[in-house]
């Protein structure tokens, strides 16, 4: 499963990459009209956590994520991204 140096460093590039997607577009909506469906504020909060979480635990484990048990926690991250998508459009 990893250990906590692991963890922690999936914690930390989630948490920057979810903050770098959820401020990235809010900014770059305020000067061009490129990024309109970022002003629905739910729906972004929702993706940037969904792939920091994401991104975060596949910068980390790379090859492992898809490895059981962590296989079962990339389907159900790749599942919801599905359902954020199809749901909220």
């Amino acid at each position: 499963m990893g250990t906590w140096i692991e963890w922690r460093h999936a914690l930390f590039t989630g948490t920057f990459f979810g903050a770098f997607m959820f401020f990235g577009p809010r900014w770059l909506s305020s000067r061009t009209s490129l990024y309109k469906p970022w002003k629905n504020l739910r729906l972004a909060v929702t993706v940037a956590t969904f792939s920091g979480i994401f991104f975060g635990l596949s910068s980390t484990f790379e090859l492992r994520l898809f490895q059981w048990p962590l296989s079962l926690l990339s389907m159900i991250l790749a599942l919801s991204l599905v359902s954020v998508r199809l749901f909220w459009s």
